[in-house]
């Protein structure tokens, strides 16, 4: 079984993707999902995940929350969990650049019609 760690604000989005992942994938995925960036950290001090999927819209933090955005990045690193964007702010990575978000991620993908594609890269990463 593969851990995803989904932090999304948007239950209706977390209940989108966890639909379309037990219709689409064979292979079990579990996600735990939380609506925040400061519960995100929490748990990804606390447990093991083979992927990190992460809303950078999300209430108390846009993308741009420096100390938030290095606190993933150290975790990540040092756990070495892959990082996947998921995000309808698909101009603001254009506009900021990836080094400015001081935010370490391994993929962007663009939604909310992406889901064919967070699957295959999401399955890419953890198989």
């Amino acid at each position: 079984m593969k851990k995803v760690l989904y932090i999304e604000d948007s239950i209706e989005t977390q209940d989108a993707v966890k639909d379309y992942f037990s219709n689409h994938v064979k292979e079990e995925v579990y996600f735990t999902c939380v609506t925040t960036a400061k519960e995100g950290i929490s748990q990804i001090k606390g447990n093991k995940f083979d992927i990190i999927l992460l809303d950078v819209s999300l209430p108390n933090f846009e993308g741009d929350d420096v100390f938030l955005n290095k606190e993933i990045s150290k975790l990540k690193k040092e756990k070495e969990i892959p990082l996947i964007i998921f995000s309808g702010l698909h101009k603001y990575i254009q506009t900021v650049g990836k080094t400015d978000l001081g935010l370490d991620f391994d993929e962007w993908i663009t939604k909310p019609n992406n889901l064919s594609k967070l699957k295959n890269v999401l399955m890419a990463y953890v198989s």
